[in-house]
């Protein structure tokens, strides 16, 4: 069925009486625009460590890089030794994100060194594993009661929080060297994990 004109408008939508009003709605458009512009923007991450070395920003990739490789060495996460006959030696990769402010401009490079935790096999590399996860109804009721309080709300991230996590009687594990990183040039080495980092299944 065919919808009556009026003018350049179909019926029922009503042309804005006012320049202000006008105003106001293209002012919208352009937010929500900008919204979606922005989340296209700061959701960008490299997939490989080939990618970052031929991109521009290479030099900033490579600082994060080795921010992140001198804060797992002081926290004491490995250590180097050979290579044990017969044990299974979980490979890692660096995951690469870009931090941004509220206006999109980029105020950090991170580099997050994860080991491949799916090639960890069960009743080996691991057992049980759990991961404490706060459920949003308890995090929105603690929000409410602060509100109707007016208390103030702290957001605090923790850098290299699964470090402070610990191994079970027992378990070993073994993880190849990092790439892109020459932590030693004898390939019979592998590191030894002394903590569960990002990507092992006991890392939660």
């Amino acid at each position: 069925m065919a919808m009556e004109k009026v003018g350049n408008l179909p019926t029922g939508i009503q042309k804005p009486t006012n320049n202000e009003k006008l105003g106001e709605i293209i002012e919208e458009i352009n937010g929500v625009a900008m919204a979606v512009q922005m989340g296209e923007v700061s959701s960008y991450e490299l997939a490989t460590l080939e990618e970052a070395k031929t991109s521009l920003d290479w030099p900033c990739w490579k600082e994060a890089m080795e921010e992140e490789h001198t804060a797992l060495e002081a926290h004491g996460t490995w250590k180097l030794v050979d290579a044990p006959m017969g044990s299974n030696i979980v490979g890692c990769r660096w995951v690469f994100a870009l931090k941004r402010d509220a206006a999109g401009n980029i105020i950090r490079y991170k580099a997050h060194l994860v080991v491949q935790g799916f090639s960890q096999v069960p009743g080996i590399d691991f057992n049980d594993t759990y991961a404490p996860v706060m459920k949003m109804a308890s995090i929105r009721t603690i929000l409410a009661m602060a509100a109707h309080r007016d208390y103030e709300i702290h957001q605090v991230d923790v850098k290299n929080t699964y470090l402070n996590g610990k191994f079970e009687d027992g378990e070993v594990m073994y993880m190849k060297m990092p790439p892109g990183i020459e932590l030693l040039k004898d390939k019979k080495k592998v590191l030894l994990l002394l903590k569960p980092f990002y990507g092992l299944k006991q890392a939660g």
